[in-house]
């Protein structure tokens, strides 16, 4: 079994657990402390199981069964950013959800691009191989094998650094994202789609990047986004978020479609093989 090494928002520090045996697949994951009430209507609580047909969600109501690394292997792997980024967004499926937590969904998003400067990254309804998702699961501590009791929302990437940089030059070329069940009810969903996009988007740890020195620093802003426990109090703060969000965009511009970058993180297509997943 692929080992999860698990960056748990869940504490104020970067911390890591490793779950289950034997790859360095990275998952980034947070809880935002919001518990708010529902933000569904009756007419929004309904799920569009129509477009999971023909999908690798069809027949399913929830993806506890699936592994985030399904969509990191075989025929769902994506080894760059296309050619067509930033023309063309990379495209995102959202399965599981209803309406109503789409419409948060793309709260988040918007707030991801608004960092980025252009839109990055676009919902869509249509299924392809290529495409990133985003899904929901009952219990994501189950799901991750997790005691820490409230994580609300998981990232597993192929992480791709560039330069001999650590952090300054790092993107993640694939994706998936994992939302738990209660934190899709609540109306904190928005800003945990939007820390877990920036993960998606390269920025792999809980603190500030240095883009000059290739280093982490402590975060400028009072409440950040990025925190271990983003979004945990309101107002969020998103300076130090948009930041890093903007130079993330260029970092991804200046290495569409480079396969020079060395793979830091995530599994490797020979552990995807050795797994079965994504054939």
């Amino acid at each position: 079994m692929i080992r999860k090494i698990l960056t748990m928002l869940l504490m104020i520090t970067v911390f890591f657990i490793g779950c289950g045996g034997g790859s360095n697949t990275a998952i980034t994951s947070t809880d935002n402390g919001n518990t708010g009430s529902s933000s569904g209507s009756d007419s929004g609580n309904t799920v569009n199981t129509d477009k999971l047909i023909d999908t690798p969600f069809e027949g399913l109501t929830e993806g506890d069964t699936l592994d985030l690394d399904l969509f990191l292997c075989g025929k769902y792997r994506t080894n760059t950013i296309d050619t067509s980024f930033p023309t063309t967004p990379i495209k995102i499926f959202a399965a599981f959800f209803t309406a109503d937590e789409e419409a948060l969904i793309q709260e988040g998003v918007t707030l991801a691009n608004t960092g980025m400067g252009f839109t990055a990254y676009e919902l869509t309804d249509t299924w392809s191989d290529d495409i990133r998702t985003i899904y929901k699961v009952s219990d994501l501590d189950t799901v991750l094998n997790s005691n820490t009791n409230g994580v609300s929302g998981a990232t597993s990437s192929i992480y791709v650094t560039f330069d001999g940089k650590s952090f300054s030059e790092l993107e993640a070329s694939d994706w998936a994202i994992a939302i738990d069940a209660g934190e899709a009810n609540s109306t904190g969903l928005l800003y945990t789609i939007a820390h877990e996009l920036g993960h998606a988007s390269g920025i792999r740890s809980h603190a500030l990047i240095d883009y000059v020195n290739d280093t982490l620093i402590n975060f400028n802003d009072t409440n950040p986004l990025m925190a271990s426990n983003g979004g945990a109090e309101l107002p969020v703060d998103l300076n130090d978020y948009d930041f890093m969000m903007s130079m993330q965009g260029q970092i991804m511009e200046n290495h569409i479609s480079d396969t020079s970058g060395q793979q830091q993180a995530g599994p490797t297509e020979a552990e995807c093989t050795a797994e079965g997943l994504g054939n």
